[in-house]
């Protein structure tokens, strides 16, 4: 005869929950906390790594944000959320985050490309600072639980996790495109856009390029309509550098759609046909008995000696090409095409297109529009940008946001 046993699962209360211990999560706690020291907040991440992402980003010296101050010019470097977050970023932007991590002990330094990183150039500075502040303001940090389910119960959120159950009267969901927290969310009522991926480089099978690895180039990059620009970088397995990233983020549906094989066309010059063609035909003229293997344009000797293998053009003088010749290596120089074969992950910072509808979301506060009390920041939202601490931004912006709307919001005093 079989005795049955009931395990109690025990509850836990707090004012306020956040899921997920990344960079939004993490940056949500330290400002409530900051704003409002009587709530008791705590932070539920699945594993036992806080910050993961901000530890491996930016090539392990965190890239925090972009400078870039203005809101509007700000919002148009986000190809899902560009529209949408305009108005938050005249309320918190690049300006306030760099003030807070300056209140935190972070000296920040800009590069001549925009990208903001700390000064240490170590992201386990901006690691030690909010994980100090956590500390300091006693935000609980519950690891390693996996939450499993969300419902709400009268007026407070039930959290259950693998082995817990919490109570809060408003919860921030922080949990980046992690696939485990799809039902959860689906199960409050919200609808989600599938993830693709955004940032990515591409694979190329060409062998003459690829001897080339660890040369970069200024190009305009096109590929299915969509055009960027910007430093591109040869590897040992295709393309990288800015330019095939961002046109990777703008890009990021159309290519998983074409399950990414597609032709990709390189300006490596970045000038106009005619123009390129008249200043060859002035090389030939100013330089007419030089080798054509002296680099121009301002490309490396190198490359440079790879393109004119590619135009066909033997060893010789200026003086020996034709026009013809002059014009097939015009066309090579200004839509040099390439079949890209698959896609690969940028480093390890992974990012994704889709999450949360944005039009379920209160974008002045990140409050669900479906279930009062509950709030979406970062990456679980249908945002994602381009390279250079755009995703970031979207990070600390909302999750500031939500912060402050729960600051001043009347859910908060479960325990009170």
């Amino acid at each position: 005869m079989w005795t049955a046993y009931f395990v109690t699962i025990p509850t836990v209360h707090y004012d306020v929950i956040i899921i997920g211990g990344g960079a939004s999560g993490c940056y949500a706690a330290a400002q409530l906390s900051d704003l409002r020291p009587d709530l008791s907040i705590a932070i539920v991440e699945k594993t036992s790594s806080f910050l993961s992402k901000v530890k491996i980003s930016g090539g392990g010296r965190c890239n925090i944000t972009h400078h870039q101050f203005e809101p509007k010019l700000l919002s148009q470097n986000y190809p899902r959320g560009s529209k949408e977050l305009l108005g938050s970023f005249f309320r918190y932007a690049v300006d306030e985050t760099l003030s807070y991590f300056e209140s935190l002990g972070v000296e920040w330094k800009a590069e001549s490309d925009g990208r903001i990183f700390p000064v240490s150039d170590d992201s386990q500075t901006v690691i030690d600072a909010l994980m100090q502040k956590l500390h300091n303001n006693k935000v609980k940090l519950i690891y390693p639980q996996g939450v499993k389910a969300i419902s709400k119960q009268e007026n407070a959120f039930v959290v259950g996790t693998t082995s817990c159950e919490y109570k809060a009267n408003a919860v921030i969901v922080a949990t980046g495109s992690a696939p485990n927290m799809n039902k959860v969310i689906t199960a409050l009522g919200h609808k989600l856009v599938a993830a693709v991926p955004s940032l990515f480089t591409f694979h190329i099978e060409e062998p003459k390029l690829l001897k080339l690895q660890g040369i970069s180039a200024e190009v305009e990059a096109k590929a299915e309509g969509i055009e960027t620009d910007g430093p591109l970088l040869i590897t040992h397995w295709g393309l990288s550098g800015p330019a095939i990233l961002k046109l990777s983020a703008w890009g990021a549906r159309h290519f998983f759609e074409k399950h990414y094989k597609f032709d990709l066309n390189l300006n490596w010059v970045r000038k106009k046909q005619q123009e390129v063609l008249a200043e060859l035909e002035e090389f030939k003229h100013q330089n007419a008995n030089e080798s054509i293997l002296k680099p121009q344009f301002g490309l490396s000797k190198r490359l440079w000696g790879y393109l004119i293998d590619r135009a066909d053009l033997s060893q010789k003088n200026w003086a020996e090409c034709s026009r013809k010749e002059l014009q097939k290596l015009q066309e090579v120089l200004t839509h040099d095409t390439y079949s890209v074969v698959k896609k690969s992950t940028y480093k390890q910072e992974f990012v994704t297109a889709g999450g949360v509808r944005l039009k379920d979301v209160d974008l002045k506060t990140f409050e669900s529009k479906i279930r009062q009390g509950l709030y979406f920041t970062g990456e679980v939202l249908n945002v994602d940008g381009i390279t250079g601490g755009y995703n970031f931004q979207n990070a600390w912006t909302s999750a500031y946001l939500a912060a402050s709307a729960i600051a001043n919001s009347e859910l908060a005093g479960l325990n009170q």
